[in-house]
């Protein structure tokens, strides 16, 4: 079961891919799975191979924003809002963001 989970979340990443964006900004979680599993440590791994994959593309990713946040991130930067990675187009990702950066605040 959890080698199914994982063929599945690799494919929703694999099509966040193939769009080639920087950053990906979530309402929820990475994965839509995310948001069924009850299991602590089980959601930790399914997060962590999302994580992982993006990474390792070179994608970051910003979670759990307000779906306000991400409405006017979507607008200033001219993305597309997507609710299933299979639909994604290289025209969703947005090219108006001049300056993407992370930064330290305080001690975490």
């Amino acid at each position: 079961m959890l080698q199914l989970e994982e063929e599945s979340i690799r494919a929703m990443c694999q099509d966040i891919i193939a769009v080639k964006p920087d950053v990906i900004v979530t309402e929820k979680g990475i994965s839509g799975k995310l948001k069924t599993v009850r299991i602590f440590l089980r959601y930790y791994w399914i997060l962590d191979v999302a994580t992982h994959y993006l990474a390792a593309a070179g994608i970051s990713a910003v979670r759990r924003a307000k779906k306000s946040d991400n409405n006017r991130i979507s607008r200033a930067v001219g993305a597309t809002i997507v609710n299933d990675t299979a639909d994604l187009k290289e025209e969703d990702v947005g090219t108006g963001c001049g300056l993407f950066e992370i930064r330290k605040i305080g001690d975490e």
